[in-house]
């Protein structure tokens, strides 16, 4: 099963991602121009309301399109998790937002997003629209006005706020009655708690001043869940991986699959809304008809372009780059390519972007525990 953690395996190569771009098909975007570094006081800050200006880099691109629909591939659906803290099965979390993501405006020669790290200052505002430091050990994040959760049960449409926030750190740090979570308590463990100032502000205490809590809280990425749904208890995946959640709504211990496990349950505050699920075979999402956003590259248009959003199980390698070649999907994220077949496909099907993402390595390097007079020649060589 696919795991949240494994970009970290490591590769001997430089490898390809072969991705498919459509004009007709624009991803969100964020700010009109390249955000400053962040300091102490005050950074990432962004406004639904930028207006595009002439000689755009993403021009080129030409006007996006609304109606279609857009179908990557997975290379299995049968163990699929519905949950932004659950580390194991695959992830078809469209539904959820994070706090903070991608700044898709910032010119691509300032930054490829293809790597591993991504640098504070180069993300962007979703459901927080800013975040500063007030004091060593207190972030306080300002989350975006005017969010609703998707307009179905068990939240129904109601509107964002800081409690949603902090009842999702309390659920990964263990806090106020819910089980500890090990695996994704690590990505806030500079923090200690969460409370609110005000139903758009939260304040993120931290144990000890630290520069990681601000890489922690702006660049983690987990996704924001509905307490309503949270309350439901059960598994939050169809493979059976615990929720890692607090308490069932009305007590007592979850049975089966739990209502965590119903995709039927699954809520968020995305451009998507989950409409359909065939275990193992294919994941629809339907466009969200009251979704906040509005696209910074273009700002009139209101977000998403696309009408359906399709995630189909294809496990063979060579049947997804035979599916991209004839259009069956339109993207492949993440595939390990050998450079031979990316040369060959970029001359039968020109029309195909790929981009070169870098691969982690691994190096032989000097003990330090020990003086090099100590280590024997065995050890040496």
């Amino acid at each position: 099963m696919k795991s949240k953690i494994d970009w970290l395996t490591l590769s001997f190569l430089i490898l390809l991602s072969l991705i498919l771009v459509s004009c007709t098909k624009a991803t969100t975007s964020t700010a009109t121009s390249p955000p400053t570094s962040p300091g102490i006081t005050q950074s990432i800050s962004t406004s639904s309301t930028t207006t595009a200006t002439a000689a755009n880099w993403w021009d080129k691109f030409g006007e996006p399109k609304y109606s279609g629909t857009i179908t990557f591939p997975e290379s299995d659906l049968g163990g699929v998790t519905l949950d932004p803290i659950n580390p194991m099965g695959t992830n078809i979390l469209e539904h959820f937002e994070p706090l903070f993501g991608y700044n898709w405006t910032l010119d691509p020669k300032i930054w490829t997003y293809t790597s591993g790290w991504v640098p504070p200052e180069y993300y962007s505002g979703i459901l927080a629209t800013s975040w500063e430091q007030k004091d060593p050990t207190t972030i306080t994040v300002h989350l975006r006005q005017g969010v609703y959760w998707q307009d179905k049960p068990p939240a129904n449409g109601r509107e964002l706020n800081a409690a949603d926030v902090i009842t999702n750190v309390d659920r990964l740090l263990g806090l106020n009655g819910f089980t500890p979570n090990p695996f994704m308590a690590a990505s806030l463990s500079t923090v200690t708690k969460a409370v609110a100032t005000d139903k758009y502000t939260v304040d993120f205490q931290l144990k000890q001043p630290s520069v990681v809590a601000i890489i922690q809280i702006v660049a983690s990425g987990w996704g924001i869940a509905a307490p309503e749904w949270i309350a439901l208890g059960g598994l939050a995946s169809s493979g059976g991986s615990p929720a890692g959640g607090g308490p069932p709504a009305g007590g007592g211990p979850p049975v089966g699959g739990g209502p965590l496990g119903d995709w039927k349950n699954a809520v968020g505050t995305s451009p998507w809304t989950l409409t359909d699920f065939l275990q193992g075979s294919v994941v629809t999402y339907s466009k969200n008809t009251k979704y906040w956003g509005y696209d910074e590259r273009h700002p009139q248009n209101k977000l998403p372009y696309a009408d359906t959003l399709k995630i189909v199980a294809i496990p063979d390698i060579a049947t997804r780059l035979a599916a991209l070649q004839t259009g069956n999907i339109d993207m492949i994220p993440d595939i390990l390519t050998p450079w031979e077949q990316a040369q060959s496909i970029a001359k039968s099907n020109p029309e195909i972007q790929q981009a070169l993402v870098p691969g982690a390595g691994v190096s032989i390097d000097l003990r330090c525990d020990q003086k090099p007079s100590q280590i024997s020649k065995f050890e040496r060589l």
